[in-house]
C-alpha cells in the first residue's frame, strides 16, 4: 500500500491528451486499492473497541443499579421516592399500610376506634407516620411477627413505626390530658393516666359542729357548748323586721354617723350607741 502524505494532492492533468487520460487513471486506480487496504486493517480494531465497551457496560450493569457510592460513603443507595409523602385515611375505620407508605405520613382517625393492620410483606427498611386526628383511639396489629412499644395510638397523638424485616416496633404519644372545666364549690381528688381524666369532689359541708362552720342555708352551727355564732345585719334606717336567726343578732344603721346598733334581745331591737 502506497504511504502518501497527508498534504499529498493529486496532481491535475490534460485530459484532452492521451497521455493526460492515462495518467489520471493510473492515479485513481492507485487510489481506490489504498482505501480498501486502509478499510480492511481499521475493521478488527473498531470491532475490537466495540468489545471492550460492551463488557464494561455488562460488567457494570450486572455488579449494581444506580447509585452505589455517595462521596466517602459506600453501599447501595435505596431509591425513596415517597419519603415525605401523606396518606389521608381520615373517615376509613380500618387501614392496611403498603409498601408506598414508606416514609411517608398516614393520617387517621374516625367516630369510634380505628384498626391500623401492619402490613409484614413490606421490604426493608420501611417505616411511616402515623397521625391520630380524632377522638378515638387507633390499634395497631401486625400480619406477621412482634409489634414492640405501643399498641395503639392515642386520641390527637402520633406514632412512628419502624420494620426490620421481621418485627415492627413503635413509639407514640402518651394519653393526653383532657379539659377539666372547674365547678364552683369542688376540688381535684385525681387524675387517670390511661385516659387523661381529672376527677373532682365536693367541698364537704358540716351539719354539725365538727368542722366549726356554717353551712349554706344560714343555720348557725355552735363551735362548743354554750355559744351560737349569730348574724350581723346593716342598712339604712332603723330595723322593720324580726330576725329568724337564732341567738342575738345585731343590726347597724348606717344612716347616722356615727352608726346606731340594734340587738336583739326579749324577741326586740334594743339600741346602743
Amino acid at each position: 500500500m502506497a504511504n502518501n502524505p497527508i498534504n499529498f494532492r493529486i496532481p491535475s492533468f490534460d485530459l484532452n491528451s492521451e497521455q493526460g487520460r492515462q495518467d489520471a487513471h493510473r492515479w485513481t486506480t492507485q487510489g481506490i486499492v489504498d482505501l480498501n487496504q486502509a478499510i480492511a486493517a481499521l475493521v478488527p480494531k473498531v470491532h475490537s473497541t466495540a468489545t471492550t465497551a460492551n463488557t464494561a457496560a455488562s460488567s457494570s450493569s450486572s455488579s449494581s443499579s444506580g447509585v452505589s457510592s455517595f462521596n466517602s460513603e459506600t453501599g447501595a443507595v435505596v431509591y425513596f421516592p415517597t419519603l415525605g409523602s401523606v396518606n389521608d385515611q381520615l373517615g376509613v375505620a380500618a387501614y392496611t399500610t403498603q409498601t408506598t407508605d414508606n416514609g411517608a405520613k398516614i393520617v387517621v382517625g374516625d367516630s369510634s376506634a380505628v384498626a391500623v393492620t401492619l402490613n409484614s410483606a413490606v421490604t426493608a427498611p420501611w417505616f411511616c407516620v402515623i397521625d391520630n386526628d380524632s377522638s378515638a383511639v387507633a390499634n395497631l396489629a401486625p400480619t406477621s411477627g412482634l409489634l414492640y412499644g405501643e399498641q395503639s395510638i392515642q386520641p390527637s397523638g402520633f406514632g412512628i413505626i419502624y420494620f426490620d424485616g421481621t418485627d415492627f416496633w413503635c413509639g407514640a404519644t402518651g394519653v393526653m390530658p383532657q379539659t377539666y372545666i372547674p365547678v364552683d364549690f369542688t376540688f381535684l381528688t385525681g387524675y387517670d393516666a390511661t385516659t387523661g381524666n381529672f376527677s373532682a369532689a365536693l367541698i364537704p359541708v358540716s351539719t354539725d359542729s365538727s368542722l366549726g362552720v356554717v353551712e349554706p342555708d344560714n343555720v348557725t352551727i355552735g363551735i362548743d357548748s354554750g355559744m351560737i355564732y349569730t348574724k350581723v345585719y346593716a342598712d339604712s334606717g332603723a330595723p322593720g323586721f324580726s330576725p329568724v336567726t337564732p341567738g342575738n343578732p345585731f343590726y347597724f344603721d348606717s344612716s347616722l354617723s356615727p352608726w346606731n346598733g340594734y340587738v336583739w334581745f326579749n324577741n326586740a331591737w334594743n339600741r346602743f350607741s
